[in-house]
């Protein structure tokens, strides 16, 4: 819409842009990024959780500087932030309603996480557990605690109908907008820049350079479809196969514990751009995350099966983290982002039932953590807002934070 036509090459650093649409591209993820704190507000009240508990999971997530840099200064990160939060706002939706209209709100939300990054894939599974929860009650295993077995079977057999249902409608919304999604970038993304090493032959021959005029190219040399599924399995063969440290890179388990190296985005003279975790927020998500995990299993040992319906939340956690475990690519900051969004949720869903009798200490809880955690963030802020004059070693938190 601003003009953009693709070909203009990001590769030299020292280039500055004063286009139009340059200034669109940064300004549309900074926009879409500064809404993250609202829908996890909203996100938090539609889960049903008390104002103050979702004033908390806003505030958490709006004073971390590593979701502030990267929604600022990539251009897929604050998209992706956006779209995995609208994925939760979805969900959230759909545990209060169970229409039609709401299974393919949120199939859609969550297409929409998917077209961005393959890494909110395990959004999937949060969802999935979700449902079978919602549409078995307090069963487990799904089965109800009876002794006749033809009540057992009818119970089941009804139940799984509208599982598969509802997966089916999210599934079918959700691969759709993936779809779309692609469609758009082939039709859209039409110039070449100068070697599109990462694409077929046929489909490099289907683009055009800037002054060509003859289209005919675009629709001869290969088909719509067929560009739109190289696309995608591309995309994830180039991702699974980026095995090139480069100095950020990090270990799936180090996140949780903060264990990686914080990374400097821009440096020149006493002015610089460092993407520091705050501890009062990183830590919060990964232990308020156990320990609601902790209090439901406790609860289910105790023979109480009321809080199995929360444990798509861990599970949608632990679905959205464990997965880099598995490959053997370099990760980066970005790919916990979306656990640590969730981990926040958890932290709060925690202290709303462990302490649902205490409300002054669960609330009292609560704005300590906020301050804390605005304090932190302020005391960062220069490195987060490229403040010139200050000197990051008295500022750390950590001896060895700095990468």
């Amino acid at each position: 819409m601003s003009g953009y036509n693709s070909t203009m090459s990001f590769a030299n650093g020292n280039v500055h842009f004063n286009q139009t649409w340059y200034f669109d591209l940064r300004s549309s993820v900074c926009s879409l990024s500064s809404l993250l704190p609202s829908i996890i507000y909203l996100t938090c009240r539609f889960f049903g959780l008390s104002q103050v508990s979702s004033v908390f999971s806003a505030v958490l997530v709006l004073t971390d500087p590593t979701i502030a840099i990267e929604g600022r200064l990539i251009l897929t990160d604050g998209i992706l932030h956006t779209f995995s939060s609208l994925a939760l706002l979805g969900l959230a939706n759909l545990s209060l309603s169970n229409s039609v209209f709401s299974l393919i709100l949120c199939g859609v939300s969550l297409g929409m996480a998917f077209s961005v990054k393959y890494t909110s894939f395990g959004l999937s599974i949060l969802v999935a557990t979700h449902e079978y929860f919602r549409i078995f009650g307090f069963n487990l295993f799904g089965f109800l605690d009876s002794s006749d077995h033809i009540e057992n079977v009818a119970f089941f057999q009804t139940n799984i109908g509208k599982l598969i249902k509802n997966g089916v409608i999210i599934s079918l919304s959700s691969f759709a907008v993936l779809i779309l999604a692609f469609i758009t970038h082939v039709i859209v993304i039409k110039y070449r820049v100068s070697q599109e090493s990462m694409i077929s032959s046929n489909y490099e021959e289907s683009l055009l350079w800037n002054w060509e005029k003859d289209q005919s190219r675009r629709v001869i040399q290969m088909g719509l479809l067929e560009r739109v599924f190289q696309s995608i399995f591309r995309m994830h063969e180039i991702n699974m196969n980026s095995f090139c440290p480069i100095g950020i890179e990090s270990k799936w388990y180090e996140w949780p514990l903060i264990l990686c190296d914080s990374l400097v985005y821009y440096a020149k003279e006493l002015r610089a751009i460092w993407m520091i975790p705050n501890p009062f927020v990183w830590y919060t998500a990964s232990i308020g995350t156990l320990l609601l995990f902790l209090l439901i299993a406790f609860s289910i040992f105790k023979g109480d099966t009321y809080l199995i319906k929360y444990l798509f939340l861990p599970i949608g956690y632990l679905t959205s983290l464990v997965p880099f475990a598995l490959i053997k690519r370099t990760t980066y900051l970005y790919h916990y982002i979306i656990p640590l969004i969730l981990g926040v949720i958890n932290a709060s869903v925690f202290l709303n039932l462990f302490l649902h009798k205490n409300i002054v200490i669960k609330n009292s809880i609560f704005v300590i953590i906020m301050f804390c955690s605005i304090t932190e963030f302020v005391f960062l802020s220069p490195f987060t807002f490229v403040l010139p004059n200050y000197f990051m070693e008295p500022r750390l938190w950590r001896n060895n934070l700095l990468k």
